[in-house]
């Protein structure tokens, strides 16, 4: 049976996953899921502890509890790990190549399958943004979206994220760093970042953060 309040968001870095995610859970009351954040933590800890071992890495992350605040649909979704607010540090091109990589093992995303699924409440409702949300995480929700854009326009935006929160960054190294990470996340032997064969494939390359909450909107709402 699939669930109405229950809607995922999929597709590789760059294409405004993140800005939807938010902007619809506000509108709706949801809570919301970036699961991008769950690997990317996984990845800075991997950095931290210097090691790629999944049982390592599993033993620290549940040393602490992970929790993502969401208050204005312009600024990331911040994630605290314990007390320490980490949501800067998640968005450095270091561990989002780390992420992507130690996302191609089964024994992470075992680890992190049920935190993510823990965070659907039925009573109040989930966005869920990231890779395989409609596919391996929730194939369940009624309201699939799979999104994609040109690598120009991609990097283009993250671009101006990183500068947004004052990291500098080489535009042909960004450019050859998301090539590479598309090539990871939608080639990887597990749960590459594909659309779920009843999600609705969108192209965002023109349209800006407004008109596309407004078309997903509509879907869901007619």
């Amino acid at each position: 049976m699939k669930v109405n309040n229950l809607i995922t968001i999929d597709g590789v870095s760059g294409v405004g996953k993140g800005t939807l995610a938010k902007s619809l859970a506000l509108e709706l009351s949801y809570n919301i899921l970036d699961s991008g954040n769950l690997y990317r933590l996984v990845g800075l800890i991997s950095k931290r502890i210097s090691s790629e071992n999944s049982n390592k890495i599993q033993k620290e992350l549940e040393s602490k509890t992970v929790t993502m605040k969401l208050h204005d649909p312009e600024k990331l979704v911040e994630v605290f790990y314990g007390t320490e607010n980490v949501t800067e540090e998640l968005r450095t091109e270091e561990v989002a190549m780390l992420a992507s990589f130690l996302a191609k093992h089964i024994s992470i995303r075992e680890i992190l399958k049920k935190y993510q699924r823990d965070y659907f409440d039925s009573e109040v409702g989930l966005v869920a943004d990231g890779r395989d949300m409609g596919t391996m995480i929730f194939p369940q929700a009624k309201w699939k979206f799979f999104l994609t854009a040109s690598l120009e326009e991609r990097a283009k935006r993250r671009f101006e994220q990183l500068k947004e929160i004052g990291l500098e960054v080489n535009m042909p190294t960004l450019v050859d760093n998301i090539r590479k990470r598309d090539k990871l996340d939608t080639k990887r032997d597990i749960s590459p970042a594909v659309p779920a064969e009843d999600a609705l494939t969108i192209d965002t390359s023109d349209l800006s953060a407004g008109e596309l909450k407004n078309r997903v909107l509509k879907i869901i709402r007619t």
